[in-house]
């Protein structure tokens, strides 16, 4: 005697064998399916590739540097990057040596950069008063260093491309974004925020605002650029 086939089981599975023949795989991400049915993997594709934009590393390659821990211990002759996303410095010995430090146990590390007059310094502040965790812990790059400072809080965020993409979309990317910040340490160890134009710089450095007004005026100096910054600072 012939057993009859459930209806629903028959469409079920005459649509699945449809799509395995009419689906072409393309290169993307897998995602692998059990079938209740008949105890075969099906394998569905997204049609999207997924690339990487940008680096969690502060500098756009490795650079030749000295570092010097809190403990007073050195490291010379090596070549230096930070990963301004898990606040570690990445120090590299040989071609086939490295390794990584956090930020926790570094003093200060002095980095040439191809075609830089001085070295970078970047260092750990302490006794900071703010509520920016990441200031107190990771390293700041020092664009001035005075009475009143000007340091730069590199910050490296991960986007996640979105599982659903507008349609017809077929290049997507997950991203390393920067998202660095400039700070004023101002001389009783309180720090602000600060953007580099003339209205937010002023208004950080306070009862030296307007004096810092005056030496952008007179020196013709522009509050966008770093350099200028520190130029006008300078005596403050």
């Amino acid at each position: 005697m012939k057993k009859s086939v459930n209806p629903l089981v028959a469409f079920l599975l005459l649509s699945l064998t449809s799509l395995a023949q009419t689906t072409t795989p393309a290169a993307g991400m897998e995602q692998v399916i059990n079938s209740p049915f008949n105890n075969q993997t099906l394998r569905r594709f997204d049609l999207s590739e997924t690339g990487l934009k940008g680096t969690p590393m502060a500098l756009p390659d490795w650079a030749p540097g000295t570092l010097t821990f809190k403990s007073g211990n050195t490291i010379a002759n090596a070549l230096f990057n930070y990963d301004a996303l898990h606040q570690e410095l990445w120090v590299k010995r040989s071609p086939k040596d490295s390794v990584r430090y956090a930020a926790a146990g570094v003093r200060h590390v002095m980095i040439q950069l191809p075609n830089a007059p001085q070295p970078t310094r970047y260092e750990q502040l302490t006794g900071l008063t703010t509520d920016d965790v990441a200031l107190k812990t990771g390293l700041v790059r020092v664009v001035y260093q005075g009475a009143y400072s000007l340091v730069q809080l590199p910050v490296k965020q991960f986007y996640k491309a979105p599982a659903k993409q507008a349609y017809g979309e077929t290049q997507v990317f997950d991203e390393f974004r920067d998202e660095s910040v400039y700070y004023i340490i101002r001389p009783d160890k309180t720090a602000e925020r600060v953007k580099l134009n003339r209205k937010s710089l002023t208004a950080a450095l306070q009862s030296k605002g307007p004096a810092f007004e005056t030496v952008l005026k007179d020196k013709k100096l522009d509050p966008k650029v770093e350099a200028d910054v520190a130029t006008a600072l300078t005596g403050l």
